[in-house]
């Protein structure tokens, strides 16, 4: 299904852009202004405030997906 809406998954390049903390905060405070995104996918916003930032640790900030050029 993904496929069939972006075509060849080798198409994509990822490109990582680095977050301040500011910039991780102001990620987590958009993402708690919409409720039900809060409730469906974390269990309070400390939880979501938890994986985000552990995401962003791991990728090492934000992934962008953009068409190989």
């Amino acid at each position: 299904m993904v496929t069939a809406a972006l075509g060849d998954p080798d198409q994509w390049q990822a490109q990582v852009i680095p977050l301040t903390a500011e910039a991780l905060a102001r990620k987590c405070t958009a993402i708690a202004a919409y409720q039900s995104q809060v409730s469906t996918f974390f269990s309070d916003t400390a939880d979501l405030e938890a994986k985000v930032g552990g995401y962003a640790t791991q990728v090492g900030g934000e992934r962008l997906w953009q068409p190989h050029r």
